[in-house]
């Protein structure tokens, strides 16, 4: 059956893929402006200090 071979995994899969694109249509052209490459240069950016560094190093 489907559900023993992972079709419920594989529908979760196809639908990430349109999730990401619209996300990535949302925010390139924002980081395109800002001039950065990840969310944790943006972020400090956006926010400053080192404090921000040092709450992302603890979240990861």
């Amino acid at each position: 059956s489907g559900a023993s071979n992972g079709i419920g995994i594989a529908g979760f899969e196809l639908s990430a893929i349109y999730v990401l694109m619209i996300l990535g249509w949302i925010f390139l052209p924002v980081y395109i402006k800002v001039d950065v490459y990840t969310m944790p240069e943006f972020i400090k950016k956006r926010f400053g200090g080192d404090r921000i560094r040092f709450y992302l190093t603890i979240l990861a």
